[in-house]
């Protein structure tokens, strides 16, 4: 990017914000606002000569409040670029402040930028309507300043919106009208990526034939492109869709495709989904023991990945997003199980079910004990204790707001404790940035090595002969209990995670229920 800019500084310092506002779509929104002080430093506004003094004055003023306002504007981009929830909210008020400046001089460029940011940010805070209200007033800007990247930019931010919403047809609408954007543009990239949302669309509709249609134009696109990652996402999504509507060789043929490209472009994360695709489709076709090799492929790529993240939180949430292929490995192994009880493998399955459950656990003890702080910068560690009190001391205070009757019920107080919330999550996450920065420079955490969840030998050591061990997995299909005791394993197959679910929440309201609740235990019985 630097070198395109310096090869470009002439554009660049003739028309600054117009290389800006037409170059935002090639490198994104927050790449290139934050060139932007630079470029009103080396690009003068020229001053016609014979003008009266009073009007200059009034020239001059409406530039300084103009220079003032791209000033703000910069110092909330340095903010929104920390990254954290404290830092995003102060972003906020910084583009408040400046658009409340454009808005004075009715500078529209300045105004649309500012629109475009706040929208973003509130969409990257899950506010998703303010973020709309925002991206709207974006969009009429960029239509008057007829600037069609930053028009379908915005659109396809609104139909993302909408999409992850559960709106699928009014994501249809904005995705379609970027679509229009972007083949005027002209632009391959951008017309493949919207025809991507597009199919996406289709498939959640259940209109399949459409889906499969979009993909295919996507694929031909991207091929031209020569991109490889998003060929084999196409393919994947090509998979998908025809192992929707049960023509399972089809789909495998087109998952084996997309996992060439992968192994090609050394995408770990895709590839272990590609595997899981594949794993899946054969089960569903009953080759298990096919099944049974891809699957394991899948879930030793993501026990691969999980050691290259050094943050908890980071980790944590990764393993929740790959469940599913932990799942599907388990089923894979309960079926074969079914087909031949005496293989040992319901014994695998709960060594399965153990590492898709048991891994942040034993990640945390590991590193509490080997005491990763040791050898650490001090003031960083010292950071850390003053973040921990913080939250104990505010989250004290928050609580006992909500335990006093005579202050719970006070806006005032409320309010109080609201805050008092924000400021406990925002410390939350500092820390949570923090004690990822103590790893990374910590001798012993650079040697540290994790224990392998227990099999079930080591399970039932564990037990006396007293003790009983029960473990369940729900899954998509089928969901299975084990019952482990020091000397014998049994497992059973239980209905859909679906239907277990359903029973649970009739379960809970039921004891919740004021009247149940007060019943005695022989008239419930009787019931």
């Amino acid at each position: 990017m630097l070198t395109y800019l310096y090869k470009n500084m002439k554009e660049l310092r003739n028309n600054y914000w117009q290389f800006v506002i037409g170059n935002l779509a090639r490198f994104g929104l927050s790449a290139l606002l934050g060139i932007v002080l630079v470029g009103e430093s080396v690009s003068a506004v020229p001053k016609s000569a014979g003008v009266e003094i009073a009007q200059q004055g009034a020239i001059d003023n409406k530039e300084e409040i103009r220079q003032r306002a791209k000033q703000i504007f910069a110092e909330g981009m340095q903010l929104s670029k920390q990254g954290t929830v404290e830092s995003r909210q102060q972003a906020i008020k910084k583009y408040e402040e400046a658009l409340t400046l454009f808005q004075q001089v009715d500078y529209k460029l300045g105004k649309a930028l500012t629109f475009s940011a706040i929208a973003s940010l509130y969409d990257n805070s899950g506010e998703k309507l303010k973020a709309l209200d925002y991206y709207n007033q974006a969009i009429t800007l960029w239509q008057e300043l007829k600037n069609l990247e930053l028009q379908y930019d915005n659109l396809n931010a609104i139909g993302d919106v909408y999409s992850n919403s559960g709106a699928k047809q009014k994501a249809l609408d904005y995705y379609k009208q970027a679509l229009t954007l972007s083949q005027q543009i002209p632009d391959r990239q951008l017309e493949a990526e919207t025809i991507t949302g597009i199919a996406r669309i289709y498939h959640d509709l259940g209109e399949n034939q459409k889906a499969l249609s979009s993909f295919h134009r996507v694929l031909t696109l991207f091929q031209q492109l020569k991109n490889k990652r998003w060929q084999a996402t196409i393919l994947n999504n090509i998979g998908v869709v025809y192992s929707n509507l049960g023509e399972q060789q089809k789909a495998v043929d087109y998952y084996n495709q997309a996992l060439t490209l992968l192994k090609d472009v050394e995408h770990k994360s895709k590839e272990a989904i590609t595997l899981h695709n594949i794993a899946k489709t054969q089960r569903d076709k009953g080759n298990l023991q096919q099944a049974l090799t891809n699957s394991k492929a899948a879930v030793n790529i993501i026990e691969n990945l999980r050691t290259k993240v050094d943050s908890n939180e980071l980790r944590t949430s990764y393993f929740a997003t790959v469940q599913d292929i932990y799942k599907l490995h388990i089923d894979i192994l309960m079926q074969l199980h079914k087909q031949n009880p005496s293989k040992g493998y319901n014994a695998q399955a709960l060594a399965a079910s153990e590492k898709s459950r048991a891994r942040g656990l034993l990640e945390l003890l590991t590193e509490a004990n080997a005491d990763i702080r040791k050898g650490v910068n001090p003031q960083l560690v010292a950071q850390e204790k003053r973040l921990q009190q913080l939250i104990n001391s505010k989250e004290k205070l928050r609580l006992e707001i909500l335990s006093d009757k005579n202050k719970s019920d006070d806006l005032i107080s409320k309010a109080a404790a609201q805050r008092f919330k924000k400021e406990v999550q925002n410390h939350i996450n500092e820390l949570n940035q923090l004690q990822t920065k103590i790893k990374t420079t910590s001798p012993k955490y650079a040697q540290l090595k994790y224990p392998e969840p227990l099999d079930l030998a080591k399970i039932q050591q564990q037990l006396d002969k007293n003790t009983v061990l029960l473990q369940y997995s729900l899954g998509e299909k089928r969901s299975y209990l084990w019952k482990v005791t020091p000397d014998s394993l049994d497992s059973y197959e239980l209905p859909k995670s679906e239907q277990i679910e359903t029973v649970a929440k009739k379960l809970r309201n039921l004891l919740q229920d004021p009247s149940i609740q007060n019943r005695s235990i022989e008239e419930t019985n009787k019931s």
